[in-house]
């Protein structure tokens, strides 16, 4: 955990007074939806600073998009804890290969070719038949046929293409330089059939052991990054999917159906929500994330420092660092909901519903720094982009 979370100042605020502030910001909001040319009664956004609520339309239903992510990280800390790992049970049988999927959303290529260096360090280079479960997941696809197929080209080494080829470099690269553990040593695999099961139950094998995946936290700021929907959903689903949600969030946040109801977890498709109850979420976020440990920034993006869909949004070195946020949009949908680092957090929502979606993307981003500008002590975060490859703490458990 980082130890000092904040670079002091080098300059000296304005000090103006939270009254100011929202009329200030107010009066900006409707100035900018005026240039826009956008419909006031379609927008929204709201600020809350030590449960002090302000904005304008705060109640209106809105679409919230990828925003929607946030709310899944929710859900998925508070009820499986940070350190959840998901587990896919590997199992060799009469010379036939079993993968026994566990609904791992993050499993891809670098954790397949885990998987085979283990089997072939343990004398296990040719199968007849590679069964996996339809709960078993790879490469961000649940379709049996895909999965099948990118089994079979990485499976044997005599298909590796230059992507997979380059994915193995890479792999070996970040063990090289970020642990002690030995290389990938994969030198021939072979199977001659891929064959998709329905379920998997086998009670005697003759190799057996579960592929951990990565802590639950660090998915989560991938995820959030880069606006992963497959990760999210999935993830949505394994948890119970929208009805188990809407029972979860309603209790949590003491809204209802009326205020918050979302078919997804990743934002698409016609979720709704209301920016006072994004305010209430981000609020109970906060408190998860101070019971499991975990800082703001080791789930969200931090603009101006990391990569993903904030990498060219509050880059300038008086707003870089300055807040976590999570982008969304639709079509006809921008949002932006998040955390600015005053002595305490002040959260934040903007919802804009209009076409023109890279001018409300500006306007956000006018609106956010104001706040900034106005608001006294907004500190940056002594942050550093991390490195991650789905590799990373992973755990693999002879059976």
């Amino acid at each position: 955990m980082i130890k000092s979370r904040f670079i002091p100042l080098l300059f000296s605020a304005l000090i103006v007074s939270f009254t100011n502030t929202n009329t200030h910001l107010e009066s900006l909001w409707n100035e900018l939806l005026s240039e826009a040319n956008f419909d006031h009664s379609k927008q929204s956004f709201c600020f809350e600073e030590q449960g002090t609520i302000f904005g304008k339309n705060i109640d209106l239903q809105v679409k919230p998009a990828s925003v929607t992510k946030l709310y899944t990280t929710l859900w998925s800390l508070d009820s499986l804890g940070k350190d959840f790992r998901f587990q896919t049970k590997v199992i060799v049988k009469n010379n036939n290969l079993y993968l026994v999927g566990g609904s791992d959303p993050f499993f891809v290529t670098e954790n397949l070719l885990v998987i085979m260096d283990k089997l072939e360090r343990n004398g296990f280079t040719f199968f007849n038949k590679v069964y996996f479960s339809e709960d078993f997941l790879l490469n961000w696809s649940d379709n049996p046929i895909k999965i099948s197929a990118t089994l079979r080209s990485i499976l044997n080494t005599s298909n590796w293409n230059q992507n997979t080829q380059r994915t193995f470099k890479d792999v070996n690269d970040y063990i090289r330089n970020n642990t002690n553990d030995s290389e990938l040593s994969i030198t021939k695999f072979e199977v001659k059939e891929i064959v998709p099961i329905k379920n998997i139950r086998l009670l005697t094998s003759e190799q057996s052991f579960l592929f951990k995946s990565s802590p639950l936290w660090q998915h989560f700021k991938q995820v959030n990054m880069y606006s992963n929907n497959f990760y999210t959903d999935k993830i949505f689903d394994f948890l119970g999917g929208s009805e188990d949600f809407s029972q979860y969030i309603n209790n949590k946040l003491s809204v209802s159906k009326n205020e918050i109801y979302f078919y997804t977890g990743s934002g698409l498709g016609n979720n709704y929500t209301t920016c006072r109850t994004t305010l209430k979420m981000l609020n109970a976020l906060e408190t998860v994330m101070q019971n499991e440990g975990v800082l703001h920034e080791e789930v969200i993006a931090v603009p101006g420092f990391d990569d993903g869909t904030l990498v060219n949004r509050f880059t300038e070195n008086h707003y870089r660092g300055k807040l976590t946020a999570k982008t969304g949009t639709l079509r006809d949908t921008s949002t932006l909901a998040g955390y600015l680092f005053d002595k305490e957090t002040i959260k934040f929502g903007v919802f804009n519903h209009n076409f023109d979606r890279q001018s409300a993307r500006v306007l956000q981003d006018k609106l956010i720094k104001a706040a900034i500008d106005n608001y006294t002590s907004i500190q940056q975060l002594n942050y550093q982009s991390p490195t991650y490859i789905s590799i990373k703490d992973i755990e693999i458990i002879d059976l």
